[in-house]
């Protein structure tokens, strides 16, 4: 199966490390659980985070195809309090 592969990116440092989902809707949806978790580093500075398509991973031949795309911002995906 061919997944998406995707990193987030501290725009203050580096990307984090790497990892697999079915499709950028997923991967987005999971961005915005992590933004919208409470985590401290990233609640509080959720302007510094961002959500990046690395590639393509195919599980059965182990190919990873790069192709770097911008996704999403935490801005973007973050919650307003009611």
């Amino acid at each position: 199966m061919i997944t998406g592969l995707y990193a987030i990116k501290d725009t203050k440092t580096v990307f984090w490390k790497p990892f697999v989902h079915h499709n950028d809707l997923s991967a987005q949806r999971e961005f915005a659980n992590l933004v919208n978790s409470g985590n401290e580093l990233v609640a509080s500075n959720v302007d510094d985070f961002e959500l990046w398509k690395l590639g393509t991973y195919d599980d059965v031949t182990g190919a990873i195809v790069s192709k770097v795309e911008f996704i999403c911002n935490g801005i973007s995906v973050k919650k307003v309090n009611e």
